[in-house]
Order: structure tokens, then sequence, then C-alpha cells
């Protein structure tokens, strides 16, 4: 039976209870992003930080992506002799979810049990300034909604974190509160939301109200994010109000239950550019990948110029990059980046001819790539494509490796990135196309390649291809 929390009462009503599940369904929200983890901040050197679900809560495992410690200078990492990892259970006694997982961000994931806890214990007091705990990036993140965090100070072990004390509650009701401004407040529980996002939501379509200033971990819980069915107007308002703030890509995997069919995502689309035009904040975009701002199109010319510096640059070492997959798609079908695209892509011939030596020739690419000047991120083990940043320009680029196999076949990453061949000759010898007045190397046969990729409706726009999850085509 799921436990039931400290019920808060209100000032004014000293013999009235509310029913905190049904004010905030979406109590304990956190999600697997910089801009919706839980966020820590500590005060007092620490010996030790324990993770755990408190016995009986329905939900009774532990399953998080990633712990991050920041001191002073930034990032802590710490090896064996400074730090002791346990946990209480590891699924299918797999290592790989076991404890160092999780500073490892490769993820966590306990057996079902009683209160299954995560433990570090450091060898001597660590200044750690800053805890982020981040979630799984779906919708299975609903299982540790409940986690509870503590940190050792000596010898006691001090509560920083539980979504059901009275006094978390009570904050996330007062700021709340404070954003609606003055409203009547019901002591029905279901009554009293309908108040508080009713009001909130008139301030956010309010030019006057600065966004950027509001308490979106708290307002984020009068929603229950991973589920609940369609979003009504008022949540729906409040959901897209808090998008126009994150910075960088928000997946919504973590919606998948509230977004069901196209029309709810485009709904949702429609109320964040909404959103986005009464508080000057430019376009967004919605594609499988998330929602971001739409900077293919706003910053085209640096988005190109980009393109053409590192296209430069993989020649000078003797590779032989080009544009690829929805870049390509664009530039071919509509002359033009697609208006939901939010990547700009590129392809290269690698020398190596199997997986693993792609990996490492991508590998070294890599570190040549940081001593000319870009940031790169690798996606290993996952995938072989790297994000190359252009701190110049403040442009990330996605480049995908292509390798020969069998005689007249190429290997790369096509459906949903997965690595299959395709004939050669639709890649090489490199061909070229225009984009937004850019003439650029694209592959041998452009046309035959979309098909290959994207099948026979290639010629007709789709936001929703190879989404994340099944959408209806239903409202």
């Amino acid at each position: 039976m799921s436990k039931s929390p400290d019920i808060p009462k209100f000032d004014d009503m000293p013999d009235r209870t509310i029913d905190t599940s049904t004010l905030f369904p979406g109590l304990g929200y956190f999600g697997a992003t910089n801009s919706d983890c839980i966020n820590i901040p500590l005060k007092n050197k620490i010996q030790g930080i324990r993770i755990c679900i408190p016995a009986g809560y329905a939900s009774n495992l532990l399953n998080l992506k990633k712990l991050e410690m920041i001191g002073t200078e930034g990032p802590i990492s710490l090896d064996e002799s400074q730090i002791e990892l346990s946990q209480s259970s590891v699924y299918n006694a797999d290592p790989k979810f076991g404890p160092q997982s999780l500073l490892q961000g490769k993820g966590i994931h306990t057996l079902s049990e009683s209160e299954p806890w995560w433990q570090a214990e450091f060898r001597t007091p660590v200044e750690i300034t800053l805890l982020r705990l981040y979630n799984r990036g779906d919708r299975w993140g609903i299982r540790t909604r409940n986690v509870v965090i503590q940190v050792r100070i000596g010898s006691r072990w001090i509560e920083v974190r539980n979504p059901h004390t009275g006094q978390h509650l009570w904050d996330r009701l007062r700021q709340c509160a404070d954003v609606a401004g003055p409203i009547p407040l019901s002591s029905d529980a279901a009554t009293l939301r309908r108040q508080l996002l009713d009001a909130i939501a008139k301030k956010l379509l309010s030019p006057a109200t600065g966004l950027a200033t509001l308490p979106w971990d708290s307002l984020l819980e009068l929603v229950n994010m991973w589920g609940g069915g369609p979003m009504d107007d008022h949540e729906l308002t409040l959901v897209a109000a808090w998008m126009t703030q994150v910075n960088g890509l928000q997946p919504l995997m973590p919606m998948s239950e509230r977004l069901q069919s196209s029309n709810q995502v485009l709904r949702l689309q429609a109320q964040i550019n909404q959103l986005a035009e009464i508080h000057c904040l430019g376009q967004f975009v919605i594609s499988r990948h998330g929602v971001q701002r739409s900077n293919l199109l706003s910053r085209q010319d640096a988005f190109l110029s980009a393109a053409e510096q590192l296209i430069h640059c993989l020649q000078a070492m003797d590779y032989q990059p080009m544009l690829s997959y929805g870049t390509l798609l664009g530039a071919v079908r509509d002359q033009s980046f697609i208006a939901h695209d939010d990547d700009l892509d590129l392809l290269m011939l690698c020398r190596a001819s199997d997986r693993d030596a792609v990996a490492e020739e991508m590998t070294q690419v890599a570190e040549q790539l940081r001593l000319a000047g870009y940031r790169v991120e690798q996606m290993l083990p996952q995938s072989l494509n790297m994000h190359v940043i252009d701190q110049s320009l403040d442009v990330e680029l996605d480049l995908f490796p292509c390798w020969q196999g069998l005689a007249g076949q190429v290997y790369l990453h096509m459906e949903k990135m997965a690595i299959r061949p395709i004939p050669e000759n639709l890649v090489h010898p490199p061909g070229q196309v225009s984009l937004h007045s850019r003439h650029l190397p694209a592959p041998a046969n452009p046309d035959a390649f979309l098909l290959e990729r994207y099948g026979h409706d290639w010629t007709t726009p789709n936001q929703f291809f190879e989404w994340p999850w099944p959408l209806s085509l239903n409202p």
C-alpha cells in the first residue's frame, strides 16, 4: 500500500487538512536534464551520501541515471581509495547496474525490495557545494519520485531531500500561491489545485510576468508529468511556459503518457510558441529528440559557416565529409533546413572496416578536432556519432561515420540509429547540393540515399517520423 505523506494544515484553517496527492499530483517530480534534475546546495564538508526510497511506498526500487558532486572548482571525481560505494541490491546481478554506475552516469537499478538504497562513504570529509541527481529520461522516472537523500556530517545522517515532509509541502504550496497572487484558498484539494492552476496560467500569459525567476520545481508538482491522460489548458500552459525556460534540449519521453497523439504534441508546440511570442523568446520546435529553440532557421548562417569550417578541417585530415540525414533531406526536398529539425548532420567515410575499429578511429578524430579548437562529445558506447561544438560560433554539429564492408557496400547508422549496409554508390564519390545558397558536399546519389533512409514517403514532410513512442491520430 502506498504510504500517506504528511498533510499540511492551513494557518487560517487549523482544523482542516489538504489531500496533498490531489493538490500536487506531480509531487517528487525530477528529470534527466540540468533543467529538471534535483539540485541540493550544501554548506558543510560531508562524509557520506545516502539515497533511498523509504519502506511503505508503492514504488520500491531505485533506478536512477546519475549523481554529480560539484565543488568550488567544478565536478568532483574520487577514486576507489577515496570513496566506498554500496547498494542494497543489483538488478539481475549485472555489474553495469552496480553502485559505481551512478557516478559514471550509466545508471543504477536495484531489485524491487523494501527500502532500496545507494550509499557513498568518503574516507575523509569532502567539500561538496552542490549535489545533482538525475532521473531516468522516460515515463519510468515515476519509480523514483519518492527518493530521500541524506548526507553524513560527522556521525549524523541529515535529511536534505524528502518530498513528503510537511516543510517541503508547505514550501511548495506557499511558492505556488505567491505566483498565483491573491486568491481564495479552498480547503478542498481538487478545488484549490484548480484555483492555483487558473491563476498561475493567467500570470504566465501576461508579458509582465518574468518567467526566468519563477519557482519551476514547485510549479511543476501541480502537474503529473508522468501520466494522467491529455493535459488540460492550464496544465498545458504551465508546462509550455517552463519549456521556454529550458536551456538546450528538453526530452519529451517522460511525458509520453500525457502526449499520446500527434495533435497533443502539436498543441504543446503551439502553446510554447504562443508564450514565447508573448515573452519575446524566439521560436521553438518539437522533434523526436524533444523541445528546443529553433536554432537552425534563426541562425542558419552560423550553422552553415560552422559546417563549412568543419568540412574543411576534416578534409585537411584526409576525410570526405558530406551533408546527410535530416540536413540532406531539407536541402533536397525543401531547399532549406527542415522547420522542425534541431541539428545539422554530417557523414564521413572512415578508413577502418569494422565497428570496433571505427569506434577507435572516431575517438582519434575527436582528439584531433579538440586540438583544432573544437569541443567534442562522443556518444560511445551507445552510438558512433559525435557532437562537434564550434565554440566561436556557439554551434553544435552531429558527425556520423560510415565504413566499407563487403564489396560495394558501406555501413552506417540508419533507422532508429541501427547500423546496416547500403550500396556504396549511393554515398561515394561525393556529389554536391545547394543549401541556402551554399554549395556543400553530399552523397553521390542524394535521392536514392534519402529513399534508402526515409522510405518511399521521403518527399512528404513528417514531423513525427520515427517518433520515440506510438502516437495515435486521434485528438
